[in-house]
């Protein structure tokens, strides 16, 4: 989906305020962290509800199609 940010430094990250953090530790080369900004939240959601009302949908049409032919 979005991309997501990879910070790496010598010391340990410091994220930005709001930051999702997806995954992070430390390596051979130091700190590093991975995490969608602050920026990603509503876009992330509002595609998360589509995919979601998209599956309700189609379930409701396939229940809906088995039905009929079961009680016709």
């Amino acid at each position: 989906m979005w991309p997501t940010r990879t910070r790496a430094t010598a010391q340990p990250v410091d994220l930005p305020e709001h930051a999702w953090e997806l995954s992070g530790g430390r390596n051979a080369d130091g700190y590093y962290v991975v995490f969608h900004p602050e920026s990603h939240y509503w876009p992330l959601q509002l595609v998360e509800c589509g995919i979601v009302l998209a599956l309700a949908a189609t379930a409701t049409a396939t229940a809906f199609t088995l039905l009929r032919r079961r009680t016709a």
